[in-house]
């Protein structure tokens, strides 16, 4: 009965994540003048392995085309030689 009730936990927490990844939209935006700063004791999800949204993780294209962005408006042309 044990093992029945563990993996009846597992199917219960697969299904958890399958219906909050169902409501997450296929495209997202970044908008930069939306950036800020967050305290790593404010965030509340995932904080196990079997959360939805762990793993997930910005592509490094999608990282490049951020900080490009956030460059272009924030930094004046005359400065960035100072910066990279």
């Amino acid at each position: 009965m044990k093992r029945f009730a563990v993996a009846k936990e597992k199917l219960d927490s697969a299904n958890a994540s399958v219906r909050k990844m169902e409501k997450l939209k296929s495209g997202s935006v970044a908008n930069v003048s939306q950036i800020t700063t967050v305290s790593k004791l404010r965030i509340k999800e995932p904080t196990t392995p079997q959360a939805a949204l762990y793993g997930v993780k910005v592509s490094e294209r999608d990282m490049e085309q951020i900080e490009k962005a956030v460059v272009d408006l924030y930094i004046s042309k005359g400065n960035i030689k100072n910066i990279l």
